[in-house]
């Protein structure tokens, strides 16, 4: 359980670890609602992109981010979720953010 959420894990995997994140497919089966995709998820997808470009605009990164996975409009509740995860990230000390930037620390 995260928070109010309810993540089912296998076993073997310790959500602390997971460091993945799905991509849908072209199988309509493989595309997930924000609200479906867990927030490790989302947060390993933000960390893998600012692992590549080091920095990236805050507002330009949900945009990224979503897109990973198969979002192409950020709405009210896919904006608050990659907050939630962004917020996540930041209280673990994983990124640090300015008016304009988020960064890896």
């Amino acid at each position: 359980m995260n928070g109010e959420e309810i993540v089912f894990w296998p076993e073997s995997v310790s959500p602390a670890a997971y460091s993945a994140f799905r991509i849908p497919t072209s199988a309509p089966q493989t595309h997930r609602a924000i609200d479906e995709i867990p927030l490790e998820e989302l947060q390993n997808a933000t960390l893998d992109t600012l692992e590549k470009y080091i920095s990236f605009p805050h507002d330009e990164l949900k945009r990224e981010v979503a897109k990973q996975f198969g979002i192409s409009r950020l709405g009210k509740n896919v904006t608050s979720r990659l907050d939630e995860a962004l917020g996540l990230l930041r209280n673990a000390g994983k990124v640090e953010q300015d008016e304009e930037l988020v960064k890896l620390r």
